[in-house]
């Protein structure tokens, strides 16, 4: 697993959300133990401050600090060639925006916009 799936997975336990479903998990649930939520907590502000100390960034490194900061882990990256074609080519045969920003680390709205530029109706 990469650090940036990896610290995203993280922040949606931390926030009470399943991290594959998308769904809010149970109050009853392990992750939402308070020993639990704080070690993930931990664990993202560690990474933070790593990244902080940091003068030079790799791409990499930039998507943490997307998803630390609570955006998509490819905000504000430039759409590849290999990306716009799964995106237009999956929304076509009917998948989800939703679904296409998880696996493709944009959030729903850049999903829409990119789709929009390129000349796709949106459903």
């Amino acid at each position: 697993m990469k650090a940036d799936i990896a610290l995203e997975t993280l922040k949606f336990i931390a926030h009470g959300v399943h991290p594959f479903s998308r769904q809010k998990m149970r109050k009853d649930h392990f992750f939402n133990e308070p020993e639990v939520l704080e070690a993930v907590n931990i664990c993202i502000n560690l990474v933070a401050q790593n990244l902080s100390k940091k003068t030079y960034l790799t791409q990499q490194d930039k998507m943490l600090i997307n998803i630390v900061n609570g955006k998509a882990r490819n905000h504000g990256f430039p759409w590849s060639n290999v990306d716009t074609k799964k995106l237009i080519s999956e929304y076509i045969a009917g998948r989800a925006a939703s679904t296409l920003s998880r696996e493709l680390g944009r959030s729903r709205g850049a999903i829409v916009s990119h789709l929009e530029l390129k000349g796709v109706t949106i459903r």
